[in-house]
């Protein structure tokens, strides 16, 4: 509610010099809640990660024992995944992004894959 508040001073202090004047007021505190925001964000995801290690750290032979899919792998498998599901597979664009890869080796990738008969 401060917020809100201290925005709505902001914005009326700058109306005295037009519309230009009373976005730039506000500018102040919009730029901190939103890096605020940002903040608990990165704070959040942290605290994620940390839990995951926990798990880890808790069953270290379980760890040890689970094998890791490489990227590549990924995404061979989630759209062999989307041919089987009814509508359109997995565009090229989406894998590549989901999995951190180059769409054109998304797209050689799954060059490869038999696409089923329709019909």
């Amino acid at each position: 509610m401060g917020i809100v508040a201290t925005v709505g001073a902001n914005v009326a202090h700058g109306t005295c010099h037009g519309a230009i004047g009373a976005v730039v007021s506000a500018w102040p505190a919009l730029a901190l809640v939103k890096s605020f925001e940002l903040l608990m964000t990165l704070t959040r995801r942290a605290a994620r990660g940390d839990l995951v290690r926990d798990e880890e750290r808790a069953a270290p032979e379980r760890a040890r024992t689970e094998v890791e899919q490489t990227p590549e792998q990924a995404v061979l498998d989630e759209y062999k995944a989307s041919l089987r599901d009814p509508g359109r597979p997995a565009s090229q664009h989406y894998l590549a992004e989901k999995h951190g890869i180059d769409r054109r080796k998304v797209k050689r990738l799954i060059a490869n894959v038999e696409q089923p008969a329709s019909g």
